[in-house]
């Protein structure tokens, strides 16, 4: 947008800028006199939309060089002055918000006197009502491991590369044709402090407990289990050949829980809703909300979300998260992208996209279609020591754990 000389006044003056242009309830945006250099030249402001509340934009110094010198070349950000001059970064924030490329004028910078108190309105790169849309922070493979007594699984958190993502501590997926790979199991082992999560794909999975809890675990069907103070329990396969795929998600407790009765939440395929919210989409709502209907499993410490979703090739959905959750995605089968505009990245089978930025979480399937888990979670933000099946707040609490186990407490 160009200001026209006419609406600059005269040098002394500060410009005004119509309110027809901004909107009515746009404030002044004051430059000083001294750093337009030589009067009647234009100040170019790139055209944008702005927000309602006025805020004061502070441009670092080391982008302007001394007021009482000549702007610095190019390690001052801004280039010589016979360039236009940019700010280093393509991108300026004002209260978390992006507010896109903002250009000084060389005219401006004539005299080296630009003051660094541009006031500005709010500015927003999309409409008020607009979604916000979150999107790829980063993405990572899992690793090769093995647990149990030799159950070969892929580690995707829990790895030197993602240890955690408050308050989520793990994350394995299991899956194989090979009975070899998985008929030892998971026999007697204890457990304190946080919950296991087990989302079966495929196979059966036989689970008992030291307090006489017992169940199979059948194609479809979760299992969330709540430690807290403590229980020995184990998982072993319920069939001898065929495919056996699924994953085992564990999720922190507050410290006010961790020494809680330990609990069950567990549910066959037919009491998790399966929904088509739009052609080619396919959700089983696990825990969390998507749209009416809500998942079964209830933890108010976390308040988690965990669906299962599955994309024709070529479909896109929108899903809403959470304000303030922590999240990730991760694709099992498939391909796709996450994200909106440029900030739309890839996303290939067996791969892990944790999610930055807004709530609403938009997803492309690719020509071979994609089915993904979206999980996400509130923060506990908390200290947390852990140690192999313990994960407390201190140290001193993983020592006493050790102890408890030892001296059949659990």
């Amino acid at each position: 947008m160009k200001l026209r000389s006419s609406e600059l006044g005269a040098s002394s003056k500060k410009p005004r800028v119509p309110s027809s242009e901004f909107g009515a309830s746009i404030k002044k945006l004051r430059v000083p006199s001294s750093g337009l250099g030589v009067p009647g030249k234009k100040l170019r402001v790139p055209s944008c939309e702005l927000g309602v509340s006025s805020k004061k934009l502070h441009v670092p110094s080391s982008w302007l060089g001394a007021s009482s010198k000549k702007p610095r070349g190019p390690s001052s950000g801004l280039g010589v002055l016979s360039k236009k001059p940019r700010a280093p970064s393509s991108e300026l924030r004002l209260s978390g918000t992006a507010l896109g490329t903002w250009t000084v004028p060389p005219t401006a910078l004539a005299a080296g006197r630009l003051r660094h108190d541009i006031v500005v309105s709010s500015y927003r790169r999309f409409p008020m009502n607009s979604p916000d849309f979150a999107h790829i922070g980063r993405t990572l493979r899992g690793m090769p491991a093995s647990d149990g007594a030799g159950v070969r699984l892929t580690r995707v958190i829990g790895t030197p590369q993602l240890e955690m993502l408050d308050p989520f501590l793990m994350l394995d997926e299991f899956g194989t044709d090979q009975p070899e790979d998985y008929l030892a199991g998971f026999p007697d082992h204890p457990h304190r402090g946080f919950e296991t999560v087990t989302y079966m794909l495929d196979g059966r999975m036989r689970h008992k407990d030291n307090h006489g809890n017992e169940g199979v675990l059948v194609p479809g069907s979760v299992q969330w289990m709540t430690a807290g103070r403590g229980l020995v329990h184990s998982e072993m396969p319920e069939q001898q050949e065929g495919r056996m795929r699924g994953f085992q998600l564990w999720v922190n407790l507050p410290a006010a829980e961790k020494m809680s009765q330990p609990q069950y939440q567990e549910f066959a395929p037919d009491r998790i809703p399966q929904l088509q919210p739009a052609d080619g989409v396919r959700v089983k709502v696990i825990a969390g909300r998507v749209g009416d209907v809500a998942g079964p499993i209830r933890q108010p410490a976390t308040d988690p979300v965990y669906l299962d979703i599955e994309l024709a090739p070529g479909v896109e959905w929108d899903v809403d998260l959470p304000e303030g959750h922590n999240a990730f995605a991760y694709a099992f089968e498939g391909a796709g992208s996450i994200g909106e505009g440029d900030a739309t990245r890839a996303i290939v089978s067996q791969e892990i996209a944790v999610l930055v930025g807004g709530r609403t979480v938009r997803f492309r399937a690719g020509e071979g279609g994609l089915r993904a888990i979206l999980v996400a979670g509130r923060p506990l933000r908390e200290p947390v020591a852990r140690y192999g099946p313990f994960v407390m707040n201190t140290k001193e609490q993983i020592m006493q754990a050790f102890v408890d186990f030892q001296e059949g407490r659990f």
